[in-house]
């Protein structure tokens, strides 16, 4: 949501927390970047759309 925004300031954080949960090598970890994260990049109005 703060990269939608234009806020960039947790960027490096983001990718290196990405990072380290796919180190884990875990199919439920695995499961949950792929199902959820994609809807923290959407704002209120676009998830609501959905």
């Amino acid at each position: 949501m703060e990269l939608a925004d234009g806020n960039l300031e947790f960027s490096i954080a983001e990718k290196d927390f990405k990072e380290k949960l796919k180190l884990m090598n875990m199919p439920e970890v695995e499961f949950f970047l792929n199902t959820f994260t994609s809807s923290y990049e959407l704002t209120l109005d676009e998830l609501f759309k959905k």
